[in-house]
C-alpha cells in the first residue's frame, strides 16, 4: 500500500470501524494521499475524507469481523483486477492538469471571495440578535417563585395585620407643661398619677409641684413628688432641692429637710443658709448654730461669707432661758455663741446645779465681761445659795433621813 506518505491523523476512522468497511475506505484515502504526493490539490483529498466519513457512517451499524479475516482480507490477491479506488488504479489513471484543478479551486472558492465584507459592528449586532432569539425570555416571578411557606407557630400576614388594627391608637404623654398647669390649679394628686403612667418633668416642673405642697395635709404628696424626681435624672438640680428643704417644715417633717440637704452632691450659699434658716423657724438653735460654723469654715467660697452673722445669739439664749430651756442655752454657750452681759445673768439665774454655775463662770472667763464685778457677783451669789442648799440636805440625812 502506498501509505507512507500518508500523516498520523489517517487511520484515527479505522480504529473503530470493522474490517469489511475498513477494506473498502482504505483504498480511497490511501489514492488521495498518493494524488497529494504527487501534488494534486487538496480538493482530492477532501472529497475522499468525505468519501471515506460516509463509509465510517455506515458501517457503524455493520458486526465486527474477526480479526483473522481482517488480515486475510488485508492481503491483496495477484489474478483480481485492481480496485478502483486503489493506489495501482490511481497509478494508471491519467494525470489531470495542474491548470485545470487550480481552476475548479477557484470556481469554488470565488463565491466565498466576492461576499462584501460585514462591519464589525453589524456582525456583533447580527450575532447579538441571533444568540438573543435563542435565549428564552424570563417568565414573570409571580408564575416562576414558588410561594413562601409558612413556619409553625408563625402569625400569618393577614392575622399581624388584624393585631394591628386592634391594637389602641397611642396616647399623649404628659410633658413638663401639663404638670406645670396642674401644680399652679392646685392638683397635685392628677400630676402625680400623671407621673406614675410616664410623664417627663424637667426641674421647673417639680419645683412647681413642690411648692403646692404646703399643708400638712398633702406631705404624702410631697413626699411622692420627691420620689419622682430622685427618679428622674435632675435629682441634682439645687432649685429643686431647696424648695424641697423649704417645703418639708411645712409639712412638720423637718427630719426630711436635713436629709434633703446631706443628700445633696452639690450645695449653694443659698442651700446652707436656707438650712440654717429651716432649723431656726424650728427653735433647733443648736443645729443652725453648727450649720453656721460649718458655713464659715467649709465653704469654698470664703469672701462670700466672712461677713455673714451668727443667727443665734443673745436673743435666742434669753429666750431659751425664760422657757425652760437653760440648759440648751448653755450648751449654745459652750459652742461658742456670743454673749451678752444679759444673756449671761440669765442663763446664771437658770442654772440649778453648782456644775451648771461653773459651766457659766467658765464661759464668762473666755467672754469679754470676764472682770465685770456685777455679774461675778451674781454668780458667786448663786454658787453660795446651792453650797447652803447642799448643806441642808446633808445635815437632813444625818437625822436619820435616807
Amino acid at each position: 500500500m502506498a501509505g507512507a506518505g500518508l500523516p498520523s491523523w489517517w487511520a484515527l476512522p479505522l480504529l473503530r470501524v470493522p474490517t469489511s468497511s475498513a477494506v473498502r475506505i482504505i483504498p480511497s484515502i490511501a489514492a488521495a494521499a498518493a494524488a497529494a504526493a504527487r501534488g494534486h490539490d487538496l480538493l482530492l483529498l477532501r472529497a475522499s475524507s468525505s468519501e471515506a466519513t460516509r463509509g465510517f457512517s455506515s458501517s457503524t451499524s455493520a458486526p465486527a469481523a474477526p480479526a483473522h479475516a481482517t488480515a486475510e482480507l488485508l492481503q491483496p490477491r495477484k489474478d483480481e483486477p485492481p480496485a478502483p479506488g486503489s493506489a495501482t488504479a490511481a497509478r494508471s489513471r491519467p494525470r489531470p492538469p495542474a491548470s485545470s484543478t487550480a481552476a475548479a479551486a477557484l470556481v469554488e472558492l470565488e463565491p466565498q471571495q466576492k461576499q462584501p465584507p460585514v462591519p464589525a459592528s453589524a456582525a456583533a449586532t447580527r450575532a447579538y440578535s441571533s444568540s438573543a432569539a435563542l435565549v428564552p425570555s424570563p417568565a414573570p416571578a409571580s408564575a416562576t417563585t414558588p410561594p413562601m411557606k409558612q413556619r409553625t407557630g408563625q402569625p400569618t400576614p393577614a392575622a399581624i395585620k388584624r393585631q394591628r388594627q386592634l391594637q389602641p391608637a397611642p396616647t399623649r404623654v404628659a410633658g413638663p407643661a401639663d404638670l406645670i398647669n396642674l401644680a399652679q390649679a392646685g392638683r397635685v394628686n392628677e400630676a402625680i398619677h400623671l407621673l406614675s403612667q410616664g410623664a417627663r418633668g424637667n426641674g421647673k416642673a417639680f419645683e412647681e409641684l413642690a411648692a403646692s405642697c404646703s399643708t400638712p395635709a398633702l406631705k404624702e404628696e410631697l413626699k411622692d413628688v420627691h420620689h419622682y424626681f430622685l427618679c428622674s435624672g435632675f435629682h441634682n438640680d439645687c432649685g429643686v432641692n431647696n424648695k424641697l428643704i423649704e417645703m418639708y417644715p411645712k409639712c412638720d417633717l423637718l427630719k426630711f429637710s436635713r436629709r434633703t440637704f446631706d443628700q445633696m452632691a452639690y450645695r449653694t450659699l443659698d442651700s446652707w443658709l436656707l438650712m440654717i434658716e429651716v432649723s431656726y423657724n424650728a427653735e433647733e438653735f443648736e443645729e443652725a448654730f453648727w450649720l453656721f460654723k460649718q458655713l464659715k469654715s467649709n465653704y469654698h467660697d470664703l469672701h462670700k461669707t466672712k461677713h455673714l452673722i451668727s443667727p443665734v445669739g443673745s436673743v435666742e439664749l434669753i429666750q431659751l432661758c425664760r422657757s425652760g430651756k437653760a440648759r440648751k442655752a448653755l450648751k449654745l454657750l459652750e459652742m461658742g455663741v456670743h454673749a451678752n452681759l444679759h444673756a449671761f445673768f440669765e442663763i446664771a439665774a437658770g442654772c440649778r446645779t453648782i456644775a451648771e454655775l461653773n459651766l457659766v463662770r467658765g464661759c464668762l472667763q473666755r467672754s469679754a465681761f470676764s472682770h465685770n464685778t456685777f455679774i461675778n457677783s451674781k454668780i458667786d451669789q448663786m454658787q453660795a445659795k446651792f453650797e447652803q442648799m447642799h448643806a441642808n440636805l446633808k445635815n437632813k440625812d444625818g437625822h436619820g433621813h435616807p
